[in-house]
This record gives C-alpha cells, sequence and structure tokens, in this order.
C-alpha cells in the first residue's frame, strides 16, 4: 500500500469513526472533514500540495493508465462513485466530485449511507410506500444539496424491492447506491460508463420491460422531456430536482425550457405528475439529523395550478389537502417538535409560515 493509499484509508476510517458525512481535499490547506454539518480540519495533518490531490485522485479513480490531470483539465469536473471497505470490513460507498479551484484539484467526497435503511427507519412519510403501488407517473424528491434526496429515493425503491415483483431501472451520474434483487429486479446504469447521456439510457429503458425508472437528478431539458413521456406512457419514474418548495420545483422544470415551449410542458407535467415530496434535515435534539418533509400530491386543483401556472396556490391546496396524504413543511416540523425530535427553535427557522407552525401546535 502506497502513502497516499494509507493517507485515504486514514481519512475514510476517521469518517467512520466520527459518523462524518464529507471529506473536502484542496490544495495549500489541511484536509478537512464534515461532522453534524460542521466542517473540522485534519489538524494532524500537513497542507496537500497539487502533487497529492493528482495523486488522490488517480487512487480514487483506480487509474494507473489513464492521464488523469489531462482528463480534468479538458472536462473541468468529474463526477464517480468509489467504494471502500476498512479495516474493520465495512464497506463504504462514496460520490466523488473531483474540480477545479484556481487551476489546481479539489476532491469532495460525500459519503452515501446504507441502501437497506427503510422509509420507517429513517423518518420519512409512510405515504411514500403508496407512491411505488402506481402503475405511471411522475414523483419528484425536492431539497437542497445533501438533505436526503438520493436517500429518500433509495429506500422507496427498497420498499418495493421487499414487497413487490417489478423490473426497476436506475439511470445514475455516479451510481450512489448498490442494489440487491430480492422479490424486484434492479437494473442499475451509469452516465456515462454505461450508457453516454441521460437521454440515450431513457430511450433505451423504454424498451427494456422497466415498470419503474429512478432517474438520479433531472438537470437537462432533453432529460426532463424525456422522463415525463416516459410517465405518461406507461412508467413510474422516480426522480430529484434542486429546488426548496413545490412551487420552485415546478418553476425550475417550466423554466428550463424556452418561453416558446413552456406553456406546453406545463400542459405535459400537470398530466404526468403524481407528487412531489420536499426533504430538509434537521438537527435532532439527541444529536444526529432527522427529516422534515413536506408532501404534494397532484389532485385537479393542483394540475389546474400547474397548467395556468398560478403554482404560488400550491400552498393552500397542501392545507387544506390532509385526506389526500398531503403534508406542509408546518405540519411536520409541528410533529417532529411535539415527538422531542427537535427543538421548538429549530422549527421556528425553518417554518416558511410561524404562525401556521404554532397553530399545529
Amino acid at each position: 500500500m502506497t502513502e497516499y493509499q494509507k493517507e485515504i484509508q486514514d481519512y475514510i476510517d476517521t469518517i467512520a469513526t466520527r459518523e462524518g458525512s464529507d471529506i473536502h481535499l484542496m490544495t495549500h490547506t489541511k484536509p478537512f472533514l464534515r461532522v453534524k454539518r460542521e466542517l473540522v480540519p485534519f489538524i494532524q495533518k500537513e497542507p496537500l500540495m497539487p502533487e497529492d490531490t493528482l495523486a488522490f485522485l488517480r487512487i480514487l479513480l483506480r487509474s494507473d493508465t489513464e492521464d488523469v490531470e489531462a482528463r480534468i483539465q479538458k472536462e473541468k469536473h468529474i463526477l464517480f462513485s468509489y467504494q471502500h471497505k476498512t479495516q474493520s470490513e465495512r464497506v463504504m460507498n462514496f460520490r466523488v466530485t473531483a474540480y477545479l479551484e484556481k487551476g489546481d484539484i479539489a476532491i469532495a467526497m460525500r459519503l452515501i449511507e446504507e441502501t437497506e435503511r427503510t422509509i420507517e427507519e429513517l423518518g420519512l412519510p409512510p405515504i411514500l410506500k403508496n407512491v411505488m403501488q402506481e402503475p405511471n407517473g411522475l414523483f419528484i424528491v425536492i431539497g437542497p444539496a445533501g438533505n436526503g434526496k438520493s436517500t429518500t429515493l433509495a429506500s422507496m425503491v427498497n420498499h418495493c424491492n421487499t414487497t413487490l415483483r417489478r423490473h426497476i431501472l436506475t439511470i445514475e451520474d455516479p451510481i450512489e447506491f448498490i442494489f440487491k434483487n430480492k422479490k424486484s429486479i434492479i437494473t442499475q446504469r451509469e452516465v456515462p460508463s454505461d450508457v453516454p447521456t441521460f437521454r440515450s439510457a431513457l430511450d433505451s429503458a423504454l424498451r427494456a420491460d422497466a415498470d419503474i425508472l429512478m432517474i438520479g437528478e433531472m438537470r437537462e431539458t432533453v432529460t426532463m422531456q424525456a422522463v415525463m413521456t416516459a410517465a405518461e406512457v406507461g412508467h413510474l419514474v422516480l426522480s430529484t430536482v434542486h429546488a426548496n418548495d413545490a412551487e420552485g420545483a415546478v418553476h425550475r422544470i417550466v423554466d428550463s425550457f424556452p418561453g416558446g415551449q413552456q406553456q406546453q410542458i406545463a400542459q405535459q407535467l400537470a398530466g404526468a405528475l403524481l407528487g412531489i415530496c420536499s426533504v430538509r434535515l434537521l438537527p435532532r435534539t439527541t444529536g444526529g439529523l432527522v427529516p422534515a418533509c413536506e408532501v404534494l400530491f397532484n389532485t385537479n386543483a393542483v394540475a389546474n395550478l400547474i397548467r395556468e401556472m398560478r403554482v404560488a396556490g400550491l400552498r393552500t391546496v397542501m392545507q387544506t389537502g390532509k385526506e389526500e396524504g398531503m403534508i406542509t413543511l408546518e405540519q411536520s416540523l409541528a410533529e417532529l417538535v411535539k415527538q422531542n425530535e427537535i427543538s421548538l427553535e429549530t422549527a421556528k427557522l425553518y417554518a416558511p409560515d410561524e404562525r401556521s407552525l404554532m397553530r399545529y401546535l
């Protein structure tokens, strides 16, 4: 084992013992670890030099022959997955982003939780199980980066895998969770190693006898268009979007298209959408993090608001949609306070409407 391999082992062993979430390797600074959302330096380590981050990237990419430096200078950033086995035989999966920072290589490693955790164990709304029973439609999980969108999707896939006989096809960049077949068959494709683009993967998925498609993230308009088409023609599609709430998610999708197409896209989204779940990870009173969730389902009222792009009214529909399984963020926060999972101060900090929060309490 080389010195650089030993260093990576040390970083990962440390993140495992301290229950951290991220490792940051940048030039001219010490390595950093994120623990409970706080960045903590590896005090005993020396600042990294350009040759150090380059060597780390070669090891993480498991590439002895590829000109890694030329690749990142050309592509500017590289996304990939990395699996590591600790000395205690624990398998740890990371989502790695390598990028340029003032011309030098920087690396961010995000620890991906084990896939076997259930919707109940994660503290997610049980209503998410019902989504997996749907024959077709688009269900979107939203939230800021690092707030559990991918983990939420994985728990939904796990629920289906243990209860239903389906063919689930995932398309990711990179693959974040490794699933094992149980009752379902799970096929996983990584962009670009298994298929060149999300669009080409979706085109081929329509001919692969898949019941459920899980798309890691809807980033480009061609992917969004293909996802909505797949949902319309008989597939249950799960995906994520970076947005803070349902209104923002609808705007994010529709506004991604040229002005002349936006009305058509709004119509298509209104017809294809099953629902939207917003996830926020909050500090738990006993340590660690707990999710607060907002859930919107596509009723006739919701579809009309989306078609007419009057999405500011979605919050009002959620407030009156409890019978349809809808949950507002204030309701979720109030329940967490009642269960002593979070403090009232934390709930007030994240509540869109503090007066509404207090009514639920």
